[in-house]
């Protein structure tokens, strides 16, 4: 069996690839498997990967490659979202196996058809800096009656951040809108609740305090979101 290439490219977060030969355009690698490769590619250290890298695979090992997969089994019910946020069922296969020191799991899509005629026991992996002159993308519309694509990548979910509220000692309250505007309102009392201090005066101390929380609050939300793909990830 020849050692195959394809030369992925990163889509907003995920890892995806175009191939004539096979007409795929923005095939996605999910559920583990953008995890697997951006592994590899920082532990290779290569440069500039998510404008295009080349990775050669092969169902029998061969000179260099980075890393080897087993066949898990296959999944015939795989919900995968999309990028315009609908769902479609896709058939694949799991592969597990030691990626940059780290054992992983990741599910490949059916288009692994297309490159071989029944999911292999074993797979290959090497991954290298994009040659000279090549383009990884195919310059077709990704809409084109011509393009193939069992997965895409799923659109990247962003969070607005309306407002961040700090308490102060003194019973007033500091309101950041999304927007830079400072507002500071005053616990009158429990009955009445917080209404505006028109009076009230922010001192530089207040600003400072209230940036640094925000910035911290902001990695919270970051870490949380982190979170919560990669219980989503686990759970599909």
């Amino acid at each position: 069996m020849p050692v195959l290439t394809i030369y992925p490219y990163l889509l907003e977060n995920t890892w995806v690839f175009d191939d004539p030969r096979t007409a795929l355009k923005e095939e996605a690698f999910v559920l583990g498997m953008t995890e697997m490769i951006s592994r590899l590619v920082k532990a290779k250290d290569i440069r500039n990967a998510r404008q295009g890298f080349a990775m050669h695979f092969s169902e029998q090992p061969f000179q260099g490659f980075d890393a080897e997969l087993t066949w898990q089994g296959s999944d015939h019910s795989q919900v995968v979202a999309g990028r315009d946020g609908s769902a479609s069922k896709v058939s694949g296969n799991w592969y597990t196996g030691m990626v940059a020191g780290q054992k992983m799991r990741g599910w490949l899509c059916a288009a692994l058809g297309l490159y071989f005629h029944e999911a292999p026991p074993r797979l290959f992996v090497k991954t290298e800096p994009l040659p000279d002159g090549v383009d990884p993308i195919w310059r077709v519309s990704r809409n084109d009656a011509m393009a193939v694509r069992f997965v895409s990548a799923p659109k990247q979910q962003t969070m607005k951040l309306r407002s961040i509220v700090i308490a102060l000692e003194d019973n007033r309250r500091i309101i950041l809108d999304h927007e830079g505007g400072l507002a500071v309102e005053v616990l009158a009392s429990p009955e009445t609740g917080w209404c505006p201090d028109t009076n009230a005066q922010v001192s530089d101390a207040d600003v400072a305090g209230l940036l640094s929380q925000a910035i911290a609050l902001t990695g919270k939300l970051r870490s949380r979101m982190r979170s919560h793909r990669a219980r989503t990830a686990m759970n599909c």
